[in-house]
């Protein structure tokens, strides 16, 4: 007679048998965001509550369009031509520009209701609006010159009066704006603007791009590594220390950028001609993390604009069935 397995050994063959269970393979759910018209060019962001700003094209124009599930939201007030949300926060504020009588205003949303932002005295025009923190200040241009707005009052950047030449791009919980300026005799290069500094971002070339920061002082773009070729390469600054991040295609020619960062710093962007996600120092092509039904049906990711903090990621894709060009959502189905 064969004695029965005692409780401890089934329990102990019922964890062994757990632990060799392969992994399950990373997957994300790939969902089209409907537009207004048809995508439009801008990039999208993604706010911590799951909000989705960017523009729709609506015959030939840049209308301000949100997304706060699936269905788009025309955020165009009246009397404008054209608009685009660049930025958003997790309260539901809205950040951008619209056009009106040939002159480019900075727009602030909140609760579907707008205002305009003042101008920097002796800089009126252009303005625009394009990043936004949680604490509601908001970073822009106007004249050209990267400003300031908290409430209704604009400040220059960099402490100057005037303003540094240039555009930001992103701005973290300390009020930490990132962007670029024109650097006279090099052309455009990443900075960062803090204490009323404006910081030089760069690598061994002379140009270089800031796409977004995160709260620990991590700023994401892209820069060449030598004054021969103009071949970006996606950057990460700690700081102002910047690091080449890994490329899908490593080769000195091929192309790649950050695009933003999230606060577990996981990155996303492009990198040899497809979205991709940097985590620590792997690179991912974010298509080889869709399901086959999903590529089987011919949808290709093209970049990545936008990652929130529980990594649901937006970007651009197009079908290579139909040749449809879309905006996308990606969720993690783990």
């Amino acid at each position: 007679m064969v004695n029965p397995p005692s409780l401890l050994t089934a329990a102990s063959l019922a964890l062994l048998s757990f632990l060799a269970l392969p992994a399950q393979a990373e997957v994300y759910k790939f969902e089209v965001l409907p537009t207004l018209g048809s995508p439009a060019t801008g990039a999208l962001s993604i706010a911590n509550n799951n909000w989705v700003a960017g523009n729709s094209s609506v015959s030939g124009a840049s209308v301000a369009t949100l997304w706060k599930k699936k269905k788009p939201l025309n955020y165009q007030p009246d009397g404008f031509s054209s608009t685009e949300a660049l930025g958003l926060h997790a309260a539901g504020d809205v950040v951008g520009w619209g056009k009106m009588d040939n002159n480019l205003y900075a727009v602030h949303w909140r609760h579907g209701q707008y205002h305009t932002l003042p101008a920097l005295p002796g800089n009126p025009y252009p303005l625009l609006a394009t990043a936004v923190n949680e604490a509601g200040q908001i970073a822009g241009v106007s004249g050209d010159h990267a400003v300031l707005w908290s409430g209704d009052t604009v400040t220059s950047l960099d402490g100057s009066g005037r303003g540094s030449l240039g555009t930001p791009t992103g701005i973290n919980a300390a009020g930490t704006v990132v962007g670029n300026v024109v650097v006279y005799g090099t052309g455009l290069g990443a900075a960062k603007w803090t204490g009323g500094q404006t910081v030089r971002l760069h690598m061994s070339g002379m140009y270089s791009n800031a796409r977004g920061i995160n709260d620990a002082d991590r700023t994401v773009g892209c820069s060449n590594l030598n004054d021969d070729t103009l071949t970006m390469h996606a950057t990460r600054w700690d700081g102002t220390v910047g690091v080449v991040l890994a490329d899908l295609s490593p080769s000195f020619y091929s192309s790649s950028c950050a695009n933003a960062i999230n606060n577990a710093d996981v990155i996303v962007g492009y990198s040899a001609g497809v979205a991709a996600r940097w985590t620590g120092d792997t690179v991912v092509d974010l298509n080889q993390l869709l399901t086959q039904t999903v590529r089987d049906q011919g949808w290709r990711l093209d970049d990545a604009t936008g990652i929130n903090d529980a990594g649901i990621i937006v970007g651009h894709a197009h079908n290579t069935v139909t040749g449809e060009s879309v905006f996308y959502r990606l969720t993690s189905k783990q």
